[in-house]
């Protein structure tokens, strides 16, 4: 009984190692093969490297934060859309122009520079709405009266005895062309009328010019940007 166990062991045993020897053999093959795959791998990455060394240079990343180049466009565009909004609404701030500014600078577009330079020194906070705001101020301060000419002469505002002053139907005039937003329109108004002769309408008149020449210098840097994701839509 006990010689049977003892060659049931030895049979078994016979069989343990013979499987051994088979994932041995097995094992090696696996190892040579996995070898050759990584040779090839390697070959391949080389190959690759070797192809894009060769290629010519692409547009690199301009800013710091690491955005692709039709992210950074894309971010320029939304930025100066955001500033002419901003703008709009007398709210445009120096810290927002200051933001864009490296990313416009790498551009290298003399007129983009140039347009940066008119926002940078902008201090003012004023927009077309304060525009309006300011206007009607001005109708409130012009007043009727026979106050005579020495008393127009040294008044700040301009004396009107009736609506039918040319100067009050100018104004009427004005209102209209600043309500329906044809500011230039406003300014020829201006300069062909009697309003002129109002001091209060010079200084409006000088700060809707100002408003107008920065939306101006906007505008430019916006449609130069859309020029340029039209011409490259890859990016800067």
């Amino acid at each position: 009984m006990r010689q049977n166990l003892l060659l049931d062991m030895k049979q078994d045993l016979a069989s343990v190692l013979q499987h051994v020897e088979k994932l041995s053999s097995a094992g090696a093959s696996f190892n040579n093969k996995l070898s050759d795959t990584s040779i090839k791998a390697e070959k391949v990455i080389s190959l690759v490297e070797q192809m894009k060394a060769s290629m010519p240079p692409k547009t690199v990343i301009v800013n710091k934060d690491g955005c692709i180049p039709q992210e950074c466009l894309a971010r320029v565009l939304l930025i100066v859309w955001d500033l002419r909004r901003s703008f709009a609404l007398g709210a445009m701030s120096s810290d927002t122009v200051r933001a864009v500014k490296p990313m416009l600078a790498e551009l290298r577009d003399r007129e983009i520079d140039e347009s940066l330079q008119v926002l940078e020194n902008f201090t003012h906070r004023k927009g077309y709405r304060e525009i309006k705001e300011e206007l009607r101020a001005i109708k409130k301060s012009l007043h009727f009266g026979h106050n005579g000419p020495v008393m127009k002469y040294l008044s700040k505002w301009i004396s009107i005895e009736n609506h039918n002053d040319r100067v009050w139907q100018d104004f009427a005039s004005l209102e209209n062309l600043v309500d329906s937003g044809a500011w230039t329109d406003a300014l020829e108004l201006i300069g062909n009328s009697e309003l002129k002769s109002v001091p209060r309408v010079q200084l409006w008149m000088r700060d809707l010019e100002f408003v107008l020449s920065v939306e101006g210098h906007l505008a430019l840097i916006y449609n130069k940007l859309i020029e340029r994701v039209n011409r490259n839509p890859e990016g800067i």
